[in-house]
């Protein structure tokens, strides 16, 4: 007896759960802050009273719904896809949902805290009772729905769960096969809600969200201008692009000039262009003069005057003075103007002197042989000497011995025995003795050095060495062409050895380089670049091979 009353009290129990499964019920009511549906021209509508009326967005894939909120009545009920829009007065505190098939959820009341606004919206997830057929009492079967969303970060909710996307925004999920919610969240574009149904195939979706975005273009009358919205610099001079509705702050700034800040409240969807008037100068001072007088002033790169000069109107920002006399050693300067300030520059001019070159190949040099002749570099770079009469062009000459010094970077690859090594870098040292036999043709002798460091390297099976870094020493000659009196190209050809970590050296090497360069760009230095090829060969038989390319100075 006790039996049959415990089986009859489960069973009991269950049925009371079962009933309670299978009614209608409002799982969350929430306003949506975001949301202008209720006060927007397409979709707004009017109440009794001449209030826009609130709108419950009602989620639910079901139709055929009666609802009723009381005396104060209903203004209207529109169909969407995957809700029901309910227009309702203000005030109301509660809603009766009525269904042929589910039944009635009477009385709901709005939540504590929660008032119901005119012009305001909310949100309503109305859960309805699923009732069995026989096919769908047996073993459900599972498929795959294959979403894709654009943005690709925008929130996906299946069923009201929230599904996690990939970075390309890619949803794959199983899902049991029927009727299922989807709703898309993305802030600054239009939330979409719907159903799908998964059949025995894999579904594929692809949403791609309305934005809400407004497209404005900022054109400042005034160039070179710096670009601001809500203090994040976005680009100079002009801008076009899409920037999310509601308050911003526009800021265009330039050196020496008083800046503009405009704000604007862009509306959803707009487009609009903004022109920014011109920018009003800030002006300083600035005193220019100079012994002896009547130097040349150059400003930014203008010629601007004779000194003794005072500028009554330079903004205030930075600026490059030069200040040029014939005969006279150039000033270059970098100042900085003050608003509403006064700067003096004052400045002693030197006279240009002769100096000793020595050419890179030679140890030739040119020298004043007369107390009464001037020698000095003109502006475009050339040696001249002036007597009491004329002036005579003197150029150098490369013949002779000399000494030559490079230095450099070093990067490339190696191979040992056909494996390719990482990329490794290091350091070139390089001495030249030198002949020249003419202004283009010098012939050389070199002594090269390098060290570089590798990742990894297996030597004859000693095991992986970890950043090995190879010696080479080579030694060599070759003959340098100049093709004009400061370009030259170089080929040198030579021999010598390597060693890796000291532990490993060559028999033999044999090395090929070619070199590009320019002379005396600095007071005698120079740049060039090398390309460089060396082979060797171990005791052990391995052979190495590297290839190198080379940047640096020579002296």
């Amino acid at each position: 007896m006790k039996l049959i009353l415990r089986i009859l009290t489960i069973i009991a129990l269950t049925s009371i759960q079962a009933v309670g499964q299978n009614k209608m019920e409002i799982k969350d009511f929430h306003p949506i802050v975001t949301d202008l549906s209720a006060i927007s021209t397409d979709t707004k509508k009017i109440d009794q009273n001449g209030e826009p009326s609130a709108i419950i967005k009602i989620q639910t894939t079901e139709k055929n719904f009666s609802f009723d909120v009381g005396q104060i009545g209903i203004v209207a009920q529109v169909e969407h896809k995957g809700e029901i829009w309910l227009y309702v007065p203000k005030g109301i505190i509660h809603i009766t949902v009525a269904h042929d098939k589910y039944g009635v959820l009477r009385n709901y009341y709005i939540p504590n805290g929660i008032d119901i606004e005119a012009g305001k919206v909310y949100e309503c997830k109305l859960k309805t009772p699923h009732i069995a057929n026989k096919s769908e009492n047996r073993e459900s079967k599972l498929q795959y729905l294959s979403l894709k969303v654009k943005p690709a970060k925008a929130i996906v909710y299946i069923d009201d769960k929230a599904r996690e996307s990939d970075k390309y925004g890619y949803v794959n999920i199983l899902l049991h096969k029927g009727e299922h919610t989807y709703k898309i969240v993305s802030p600054n574009y239009e939330t979409e809600v719907g159903f799908i149904n998964i059949i025995d195939k894999k579904v594929k979706l692809d949403i791609s969200l309305k934005s809400l975005k407004a497209k404005i273009a900022i054109l400042p009358e005034t160039s070179d201008t710096k670009i601001y919205i809500d203090g994040k610099y976005l680009g100079k001079s002009r801008w076009m692009g899409y920037v999310s509705p509601g308050p911003h702050i526009i800021t265009v700034k330039k050196e020496g000039y008083s800046e503009i800040r405009e704000e604007v409240n862009l509306k959803e969807k707009e487009v609009r262009s903004i022109e920014i008037q011109k920018l009003k100068p800030i002006y300083g001072t600035l005193d220019i003069s100079t012994s002896p007088g009547n130097a040349k002033i150059y400003i930014d790169g203008e010629y601007q005057g004779d000194s003794p000069y005072l500028f009554t109107e330079l903004t205030a920002s930075k600026h490059h003075i030069r200040i040029k006399k014939e005969g006279y050693e150039p000033i270059t300067r970098i100042i900085y103007i003050k608003e509403n300030s006064t700067k003096e520059i004052k400045e002693y001019l030197k006279k240009k002197k002769g100096r000793s070159y020595t050419s890179r190949y030679s140890n030739n040099k040119n020298e004043s042989r007369k107390s009464n002749n001037e020698i000095y570099y003109s502006e475009d770079g050339s040696l001249n000497i002036i007597n009491n009469r004329n002036k005579n062009s003197s150029s150098f000459s490369k013949k002779g011995l000399g000494i030559n010094f490079d230095a450099a970077a070093i990067m490339g690859t190696a191979e040992l025995d056909n494996n390719k090594l990482d990329n490794s870098l290091g350091g070139y040292f390089d001495v030249q003795i030198c002949l020249g036999v003419s202004d283009h043709f010098v012939f050389h002798g070199d002594f090269i050095y390098t060290k570089t460091e590798s990742e990894e390297l297996n030597i004859d099976g000693a095991g992986k060495k970890e950043h090995p870094y190879f010696t080479e020493m080579i030694y060599g000659g070759g003959l340098s062409i100049y093709l004009t009196s400061k370009v030259f190209l170089s080929g040198t050809v030579g021999a010598g050895s390597y060693k890796i970590n000291d532990n490993y050296k060559s028999k033999n090497a044999t090395a090929f380089q070619i070199k590009f360069g320019v002379d005396d760009l600095f007071d005698g230095l120079g740049i060039f670049i090398a390309a460089t090829v060396l082979n060797g060969e171990f005791d052990n038989g391995s052979k190495l091979t590297t290839n190198r390319v080379t940047l640096g100075f020579c002296l």
